[in-house]
């Protein structure tokens, strides 16, 4: 069963803010966001929110209010916020910066830059240019997903978060792929992009990018993988165990 309220935080702190590397590899983005100094923040009323700022053609997500954004968008609750990213028909309520429509239709363009990533074709994934930065951003949509749902799905706090041993897990795709970490220090988890803040207790290294993409989007079971030689895993185990543990329960909220 999938809690609305995590599913909310899944894709406001682990699909959103893919953003910034969306804005940052596409030239179709690059132009959308030409010229902008601003501030858009999507916020859901008694749950998560995230902030993206736009600044020299570059964006920054901030997984948080903050007090002077450009445009506001409200949602009144989780699930219409969860269903406008499923594609319905849901208009948030903007009660800052109504008077920027120019912002407000192009970052609807941008989102779809967002989309057009993370629902990638045949060709697409054909693509030697283009499949190694998808197979990146299902990685990082992993990992912050892993923490969205760590942090706010009730069956996860209670039967996962509470036995998963402290410890720092490094992730690396092999062949100058992207890195992503997660820190476990009691009951708090921490993750981030590229190297660990701290030695790793634990490596997990991925053959390429085409095995990443199948493990981040649940094609590919990681025990599988490992038995394959395609994921090689050096240190404390169990956590990698807690971390597939995560990784399955996203799965349950936006597996293919």
């Amino acid at each position: 069963m999938k809690d609305p309220k995590a599913l909310s935080c899944i894709y406001l702190h682990g699909v959103l803010p893919l953003l910034e590397e969306v804005v940052q590899h596409d030239k179709q983005a690059q132009e959308i966001v030409k010229g902008w100094r601003c501030s858009v923040m999507l916020h859901v009323s008694d749950g998560p929110a995230t902030t993206l700022k736009f600044r020299d053609g570059k964006c920054e997500a901030i997984p948080k209010t903050v007090s002077f954004p450009t445009i506001a968008m409200w949602f009144s609750s989780p699930e219409r916020l969860n269903r406008m990213f499923e594609g319905g028909n849901v208009v948030p309520v903007i009660w800052k910066g109504i008077w920027h429509p120019v912002v407000l239709k192009k970052f609807a363009a941008l989102t779809k830059r967002l989309d057009y990533y993370m629902k990638p074709t045949e060709e697409m994934a054909k693509d030697p240019l283009e499949f190694p930065f998808i197979a990146k951003l299902m990685e990082y949509a992993a990992v912050f997903g892993a923490k969205a749902v760590a942090d706010n799905d009730p069956k996860t706090k209670r039967d996962i978060v509470p036995f998963m041993p402290s410890g720092v897990i490094q992730l690396v795709v092999q062949g100058g792929g992207p890195k992503a970490y997660m820190i476990k220090k009691g009951s708090e988890i921490t993750v981030g992009k590229g190297d660990a803040p701290q030695t790793p207790d634990v490596f997990m290294e991925v053959r390429d990018a085409k095995v990443a993409f199948e493990m981040f989007t649940g094609k590919m079971d990681a025990m599988a993988g490992i038995g394959k030689c395609d994921i090689k895993i050096r240190g404390h185990i169990p956590l990698v165990d807690n971390l597939n543990a995560l990784l399955d329960r996203l799965s349950q909220y936006i597996g293919s």
